[in-house]
């Protein structure tokens, strides 16, 4: 290892460093205004099944501070969750995020392996994980609880599914997927002209 490529992955791993710090540091300010995040309305919608109140009314929506305007399936995966302190709740699912996202990265690296790593380089490898490492839509997604990254990696799983003409579990995942928020759905049409030319990317 020349001393150029060693450099970018020592500045790799200063980036790591640097994001889990500001991730670590946002997250503990979140903490004290979790009012203010988006997982907040999951978790009351959680507890409000919990209870057996409605979470869909007109004045839970428009009346609550948090209002839950998802499909259901976020509040009721949080159901067991819902009686335990919601700092706690909140830290867990931040952890759960990033494993998350280093499993999305990792499947596309994999499945791309043959084009993208002989194209990357041993100078590119190191700074496509700084600027992964940076990347501000993740510090925003762990900062507010929010569920893209989980998304994210349904979708990938979903997209290496069809690639190996597994049709039927890779729309399992897109379902699941359209199950947690509806944008996913957009795919749907897509998916019968990549299939009519008989390729998934």
């Amino acid at each position: 290892m020349n001393l150029k490529i060693g450099l970018l992955w020592g500045f790799s791993v200063l980036s790591i460093a640097l994001a889990a710090y500001i991730i670590a540091d946002y997250t503990v300010f979140a903490l004290f205004f979790i009012e203010a995040t988006d997982f907040i309305s999951y978790v009351l919608a959680a507890q409000r099944i919990g209870s057996g109140q409605p979470f869909y009314e007109v004045p839970v929506v428009f009346e609550t501070p948090a209002p839950y305007i998802y499909p259901p399936l976020m509040a009721v995966v949080l159901v067991p969750f819902a009686g335990l302190p919601i700092e706690l709740v909140f830290v867990g699912w931040t952890i759960f995020s990033i494993g998350c996202w280093v499993a999305a990265i990792a499947l596309i690296v994999y499945a791309l392996r043959q084009t993208l790593l002989p194209r990357l380089g041993q100078m590119g490898l190191p700074v496509l994980v700084a600027w992964l490492a940076l990347f501000p839509a993740l510090h925003q997604h762990l900062i507010y609880g929010q569920v893209q990254i989980q998304i994210l990696l349904l979708l990938v799983g979903a997209w290496l599914l069809l690639r190996r003409q597994r049709d039927g579990w890779a729309g399992g995942l897109l379902g699941v997927a359209i199950a947690i928020k509806l944008f996913p759905a957009l795919l749907v049409v897509c998916l019968p002209y990549s299939a009519a030319c008989g390729r998934y990317c």
